[in-house]
């Protein structure tokens, strides 16, 4: 039993000084992460670049004069699928009449989403009045992941070595 006690001691001896390691580590960008990488790079005047969507103009068949809810609404937004599950919604809440509406759909999450032509056609929030859905062509804007800690680091470094004259790093 003090065996045991003796560990549970040191070990909570360990993560405490992890953590102040780790506190006085998060003071230097370079060695920072997530959210105290962010602060510490914004003193530079360098921001982290968020997260995207992937953008498609859909064409949308109606029968009937119809109103389409897009993500600007509390509503549930029009949303349609291809045949590998990938949600896209519609941007914009609309007023359509009968006929063929050319729309602009983001995909439901952010990053890079492979759509290819013609493959969007599941419609997932059924509409009385749609009768069809079909995307014309690819991406018009493709999405991107959020940007990573170490290339947030590079653009930082690089931020700062821009005054610099006479250092490498200035010079390039």
């Amino acid at each position: 039993p003090d065996k045991q006690m003796i560990e549970i001691f040191a070990q909570a001896k360990v993560d405490m000084l992890e953590l102040a390691a780790d506190v006085y580590n998060s003071f230097d960008p370079n060695a920072a992460v997530g959210r105290v990488l962010d602060s510490r790079s914004a003193i530079n005047g360098v921001v982290r670049r968020a997260a995207t969507y992937t953008k498609v103009m859909v064409n949308v068949t109606l029968d009937r004069t119809t109103t389409l809810n897009g993500v600007d609404t509390s509503s549930t937004p029009f949303t349609i699928s291809d045949d590998a599950g990938t949600k896209f919604v519609l941007e914009e809440t609309t007023t359509e009449d009968s006929g063929t509406a050319s729309l602009s759909f983001r995909s439901e999450n952010t990053g890079l989403v492979d759509v290819t032509s013609t493959s969007l056609t599941t419609i997932v929030t059924v509409t009385l009045g749609v009768t069809a859905v079909s995307n014309p062509s690819t991406p018009y804007q493709t999405g991107e992941d959020e940007e990573t800690d170490s290339d947030l680091r590079v653009r930082r470094r690089a931020a700062v070595a821009i005054p610099s004259i006479g250092y490498l790093e200035g010079l390039q």
